[in-house]
């Protein structure tokens, strides 16, 4: 439901003048906000014109003079909510004034009889409109205890009664305008609800955006990080490769040339069987690499953890062989349903947080990083452990917060464990860990498991890697 123009203009004037920061940046903040200014408003209005009625109408000074007061009071919460910036505080300002307002002119003339005091219903009402709920019971409550107050206090009050008419009138003027009130305020709430509603649903839509935009940066400074070692794992087979290729050559032109015997084609054959060695070393790390940079947009499909996770320490291993010794126990497992390439990503940032776990001048063989797969309680298990510095408990319970990161300023951007918990937490896993200091610290990745008669890996795989 669309605003008038007019009517959008008056409410973001009134956003600019009177709602604070805070509140204006928050669309629920400012809805609330809103209706408290365009309330206060509106009983400032109703009260002068109540004042007018009463001393001009039914001469009624007293009754006009506390009119008076509470169109004052309700003028001044729109400034009280600028200068405070607390809600809650002009939200309860205005409630209090309209009943203490009520209550006075009922006690100063009829009572607990009096038509003022039928205004009482109605402020649960608006209670609920601008503070919700819970300021809907309160003020309900507020309301009852004014309502005793009211009765047990009648044989002290005045209790000048009105003559028919004039009450007849008095309650017709009361009740038209609280009617009023509360359709143009049933209005107000629902055409702010509807914006607010649309400005949530766009912030949403804008965070997952920046979110996702989060993802595509860490992943990319995880490849960034791997870059120098993928090229050493690259550079060194390639350079034994371009060797071997180049003596093969020139032999063979030699033995064409007459220059060398035939029989020394053996050394080509075995400079070409070397190459070739080297030359798949090549390959299997480009399709190790290509495997972690896969798009992301590609569905879920049944994956072997134990594999991807041996792919992962392929690609990091460069880069902890220069940090500590990895320790590998791949337990078969059965598959999950789960991305290729996320997974991948999950493992690699898990790996490399260990390795960079190790205390500084340590010696690279005392450092371990230890990897197991194992089925538990029906699930794929991942485990990833160092036995590094460990991490101090009260960042234990903020690592998964995004930007927070215990490394030093321009090392880390805080994002890569927040993304790994969305990731797995997306493939219907839990991502735990435990750590303690001087000890070392697990990383725990549980997923649920297809459900297949036997696990996909054929046997366990034991090894030591350097």
């Amino acid at each position: 439901m669309s605003l008038n123009p007019r009517f959008a203009g008056l409410l973001l004037a009134v956003d600019q003048r009177f709602l604070p920061p805070e509140v204006r940046g928050d669309p629920e903040l400012a809805r609330r906000g809103q209706l408290t200014v365009v309330l206060s408003f509106f009983l400032s209005v109703a009260c002068l014109s109540s004042a007018g009625v009463s001393l001009f109408g039914y001469a009624l000074p007293v009754i006009a003079a506390v009119d008076v007061v509470a169109a004052l009071l309700a003028l001044s919460v729109p400034f009280v909510l600028r200068a405070t910036g607390s809600l809650a505080l002009a939200a309860n300002l205005t409630l209090a004034v309209t009943v203490a307002t009520m209550a006075l002119a009922a006690g100063c003339v009829e009572g607990i009889t009096s038509p003022a005091m039928t205004w009482l219903i109605v402020v649960p009402i608006f209670a609920s409109l601008i503070g919700g709920r819970g300021m809907a019971v309160r003020w309900a409550v507020v309301c009852t205890l004014a309502v005793v107050a009211m009765s047990l206090a009648m044989p002290w009050l005045p209790a000048h009664e009105l003559p028919v008419a004039v009450r007849r009138q008095t309650a017709a003027w009361n009740y038209v305008l609280m009617f009023a009130m509360v359709a143009v305020f049933a209005q107000l709430y629902e055409r702010l609800h509807a914006r607010s509603s649309t400005a949530l649903a766009a912030a949403r839509a804008e965070l997952e955006r920046a979110r996702e935009q989060a993802a595509l940066t860490e992943r990319m400074a995880a490849l960034g990080r791997l870059a120098a070692g993928v090229a050493h794992e690259i550079n060194n087979p390639s350079t034994f490769v371009v060797g071997n290729v180049r003596l093969a050559r020139d032999t063979v032109a030699q033995v064409l040339a007459g220059a060398s015997p035939s029989s020394e084609l053996r050394e080509v054959q075995d400079a070409l069987s070397d190459a070739l060695t080297g030359a798949t070393r090549i390959t299997e790390t480009v399709r190790d690499l290509k495997t972690l940079g896969r798009a992301g947009d590609e569905g879920n499909a049944p994956v072997d953890a134990a594999d991807v996770l041996d792919t992962s320490l392929r690609i990091v291993s460069h880069q902890l062989r220069q940090q500590c010794m990895v320790e590998k126990t791949l337990h078969p497992v059965s598959e999950v349903l789960a991305n290729e390439s996320r997974l991948g990503q999950v493992f690699v940032n898990l790996l490399t947080n260990a390795g960079d776990a190790m205390p500084p001048g340590r010696p690279t063989r005392e450092n371990r990083v230890r990897v197991v797969t194992r089925m538990s309680e029906g699930r794929v298990c991942i485990e990833i452990s160092d036995n590094g510095a460990g991490i101090e408990p009260d960042a234990l319970s903020r690592i998964f917060d995004p930007f927070f990161t215990t490394k030093p300023v321009g090392q880390g951007t805080g994002l890569g464990l927040s993304i790994c918990r969305r990731l797995v937490d997306d493939l219907g896993g839990q991502l735990e860990v435990e750590s303690k200091l001087g000890v070392g610290t697990t990383f725990r990745v549980r997923l649920p498991a297809l459900p297949v008669a036997r696990p996909r890996t054929p046997a366990p795989r034991d090894a030591p890697q350097v």
